[in-house]
């Protein structure tokens, strides 16, 4: 079952969220907790981390 991955909330104040690079590539293997993705945020940069364990089949960046 695919499961989708979103820009998660990094605290009430959190208006936007930017992907600064993915970690992983499409295929890959993860396992629970594996950074993924890096994102940033006005205040803070920190990883996004896998939610369970898979293989990463489609990657996608909005436009800015």
């Amino acid at each position: 079952m695919a499961v989708e991955i979103s820009m998660p909330k990094m605290g009430m104040g959190m208006q936007a969220g930017t992907l600064i690079e993915w970690l992983k590539k499409e295929g890959d293997a993860v396992t629970i907790d594996d950074p993924i993705a890096r994102i940033e945020t006005n205040k803070v940069a920190t990883d996004l981390e896998a939610a369970g364990n898979g293989i990463l089949l489609y990657l996608k960046s909005m436009p800015a």
